[in-house]
């Protein structure tokens, strides 16, 4: 029995399916029809230069701004564990670095309230996407609702709600990021490549790191 295909739109756009299966890379016009990896495909085909053209991702993308802070983080299939206070996230993978800890939260929204200090009195929805392309039980999904819990307190903590957008369709998910106000992320081709898109749009565009108390 042979696996299913996966849907791995920064897979497609960055070269890694092209180099690695180009039979497969070809033809995904026809297994993922009407997606933004398919019209992808279709516009770079006859093109030289295959990589991570953002022009072109930026047209297939709508435009449709958000006035949103999303953050996203690669978690699911990396967030390995909970020990004496801190998440455990898989170091495992080249130079990848997930390292995230929900009390990184309060040195970002400090930081843009010194940027920008009306930032949160404009109804500013803040959305979190957790994504991955596996599905998770047991443990690892009591970790990661842990952490979306100690996510959802902090902001709750100055004033706003946490949005945790579920079941969405990857191409969904691409396009609010790409519109976001704001994109905070961390590791991971499919925020990366966002992040790309929305710098391109004049969105900030931030690393979802450890900020210090001073930094301006």
């Amino acid at each position: 029995m042979f696996d299913e295909p996966k849907y791995r739109l920064s897979d497609f756009v960055k070269g890694y399916t092209f180099k690695t299966d180009k039979l497969f890379w070809t033809n995904i016009p026809k297994i993922f029809p009407n997606t933004y990896a398919s019209k992808y495909v279709s516009r770079v085909f006859d093109e030289l230069k295959k990589d991570y053209r953002i022009d072109i991702l930026d047209e297939i993308v709508e435009k449709n701004p958000q006035n949103c802070i999303s953050i996203h983080l690669r978690s699911n299939d990396v967030l390995m564990d909970y020990k004496n206070g801190k998440y455990i996230w898989d170091d495992s993978r080249g130079d990848a670095n997930y390292e995230f800890q929900p009390e990184y939260l309060n040195g970002f929204f400090s930081f843009l309230l010194k940027k920008t200090p009306n930032i949160f009195d404009s109804n500013i929805d803040v959305k979190l996407y957790c994504s991955s392309h596996y599905e998770i039980k047991g443990r690892q999904a009591e970790i990661n609702y842990s952490l979306i819990s100690e996510c959802d307190a902090i902001v709750k903590s100055y004033g706003m709600n946490l949005i945790t957008p579920k079941n969405n369709h990857p191409d969904i998910d691409f396009q609010e990021l790409c519109n976001s106000k704001i994109l905070c992320i961390t590791s991971g081709g499919f925020g990366k490549l966002a992040s790309l898109v929305a710098e391109r749009r004049k969105s900030l565009v931030y690393s979802c790191r450890k900020w210090s108390n001073n930094e301006r």
